[in-house]
């Protein structure tokens, strides 16, 4: 009798960290399966956030040491089927719970003035800052002849912040910088 009431305790022991410790370890923003196309001296970068925290959180800014600007964008398609490519200055919201995907012909990074031009197959770096988060560095890959969007991984690039404590918003953190960028051409509505 008693191996099985020790068998029993140590069972319900593993259990018990084997479901906390996990949890732990999900908590943060998670960054999968980013990738780049580069043309010239400007690329765009695609990837899919995913918020593991209880809070709505927000992508505020991106930035690279290989790019002079990294703005935020949206591409958008009016009633003429014309595509419109806009700033998003509020960032990207990343509900608690919930995943983002940032891809083709809709939410994406955009980098502009790139002083290195990496080829298919190299990396970049690329800061993400979030709200709440804070700052995650991703490593990613050059993929220009990719098609499909940004999955779960997981992949040897993906990423993730430090659980975020509550009540440790930094809300002074900067908004992107859009520089010289003429954005006075805005689309139709």
């Amino acid at each position: 009798m008693r191996p099985i009431k020790f068998a029993a305790l140590a069972a319900a022991l593993l259990f018990t960290i084997a479901t906390s410790l996990p949890a732990a370890a999900h908590k943060g923003i998670h960054i999968h399966d980013p990738y780049a196309r580069v043309i010239g001296a400007n690329g765009v970068v695609f990837l899919l956030i995913d918020n593991h925290e209880d809070a709505d959180d927000i992508l505020l800014s991106a930035s690279s040491p290989v790019a002079g600007m990294a703005m935020l964008m949206n591409d958008t398609e009016d009633a003429n089927g014309v595509m419109h490519m806009r700033d998003v200055p509020e960032g990207f919201t990343v509900k608690a719970g919930q995943s983002r995907l940032l891809t083709n012909v809709a939410d994406h990074v955009m980098l502009s003035d790139l002083s290195q031009k990496p080829k298919p197959g190299d990396t970049l770096q690329l800061t993400l800052t979030f709200l709440h988060a804070g700052a995650v560095t991703v490593t990613v890959p050059v993929d220009n002849l990719r098609t499909t969007d940004p999955g779960m991984g997981p992949t040897p690039y993906d990423a993730k912040s430090a659980a975020v404590e509550p009540g440790t918003a930094d809300t002074t953190a900067p908004a992107h910088d859009m520089g010289t960028m003429d954005m006075s051409a805005k689309p139709a509505p």
